[in-house]
């Protein structure tokens, strides 16, 4: 089955604020711990990001966050 959880009303979507996980990112993570899926889509993904694109390391930072949250709860981002 598919879930939606939908961050449409949310001021600051952003899942980092100064590189620390954000309620958003912590809700996500309560949502995944909860439903259990196997995927994880994040749509828009640069509305989730925030920060500047060309920037290497916020990138690199961000998929990090994103990479250890699929290793926690065992599925793919």
């Amino acid at each position: 089955s598919i879930h939606v959880l939908s961050l449409k009303d949310e001021v600051d979507p952003r899942l980092l604020v100064d590189g620390k996980p954000s309620s958003i990112f912590q809700t996500i993570e309560q949502a995944v711990a909860d439903i259990r899926p196997a995927l994880l889509v994040l749509d828009p993904a640069a509305d989730l990001f925030g920060g500047n694109p060309l920037d290497a390391a916020a990138v690199n930072g961000f998929m990090r966050h994103l990479a250890a949250l699929a290793d926690r709860m065992g599925l793919a981002v």
